[in-house]
C-alpha cells in the first residue's frame, strides 16, 4: 500500500477508509471494555483526524477532519449538531489542502483554551 500525502487525494485506502467514532469505557485501560456508541458527523462524512474539547458543562466541542477541518458541538457528547469549516485549506499557500484536526485543545489559567 502507498503511504499517507503529501495531501489527502494521495492518501492510501486504508487512511480513506477510516470512519470517525464515538467510545466509551468506564475502563479506559482494559482494551476490550471500550463500547462503540455512535458516530460523528454528517453521513457520508469520516475523517481520520479528531479533537474533542469535553468541559464541565456543555456544549463540548469536536474539530474533524483531513483535507480542511469542521466543527462540532454537542451537548451529550452522542448527538453532534451540523458541522461548520472551521480550518479550510488555501489554495497556493503551503497548506492547500491538508489542513488536518490535532491535539484536543488545553485550557489554560486565564480561560483561554491552547491548541
Amino acid at each position: 500500500a502507498t503511504a499517507c500525502g503529501p495531501t489527502w487525494p494521495h492518501c492510501s485506502r486504508c487512511c480513506k477508509s477510516t470512519k470517525t467514532k464515538v467510545v466509551m469505557s468506564k475502563t479506559p485501560e482494559v482494551a476490550s471494555s471500550w463500547v462503540r456508541v455512535n458516530r460523528t458527523g454528517d453521513v457520508g462524512f469520516d475523517a481520520k483526524s479528531t479533537a474533542t474539547l469535553v468541559r464541565d458543562t456543555p456544549p463540548h466541542f469536536q474539530w474533524t477532519g483531513t483535507g480542511s477541518v469542521r466543527s462540532w458541538q454537542s451537548n451529550d457528547l452522542l448527538h453532534w449538531t451540523a458541522a461548520e469549516d472551521a480550518i479550510v485549506g488555501r489554495p497556493g499557500s503551503f497548506d492547500p489542502g491538508y489542513c488536518e484536526a490535532g491535539a484536543p485543545p488545553v485550557r489554560l489559567a486565564d480561560g483561554n483554551y491552547f491548541t
